[in-house]
């Protein structure tokens, strides 16, 4: 059973090719890893396939399955500066914490 396929996707930055006519099939029970130098384009590849950015190329397809979800932690996430990670977390100005404020 597919999970995710990707086809001939393509991502750069100016004249920086991350990568280019990228295929990969992941079918339940599989496991990969993604390993390479900084720079090379592991995160960018996450964010394309998480939706965060767009690939290019008309060829490029991505198709999750509809039951799957991407659940997404910035590598350097964005907190006000001085708060702790409770008081971050906690943080009323955090757009999550007032949906589920909304929700209780």
């Amino acid at each position: 059973m597919n999970f995710l396929t990707l086809e001939n996707v393509t991502k750069s930055y100016g004249e920086k090719i991350l990568f280019r006519n990228i295929s990969l099939h992941i079918d339940k029970g599989q496991k990969i890893g993604l390993i390479a130098k900084n720079g090379t384009g592991k995160t960018t590849l996450m964010r394309v396939i998480a939706g965060r950015e767009g690939s290019e190329g008309e060829q490029a397809k991505i198709h999750l399955r509809k039951d799957i979800r991407i659940g997404w932690l910035d590598q350097e996430p964005h907190f006000h500066p001085g708060l702790d990670v409770l008081a971050a977390v906690l943080d009323p100005a955090n757009p999550l914490v007032r949906v589920v404020q909304r929700y209780e």
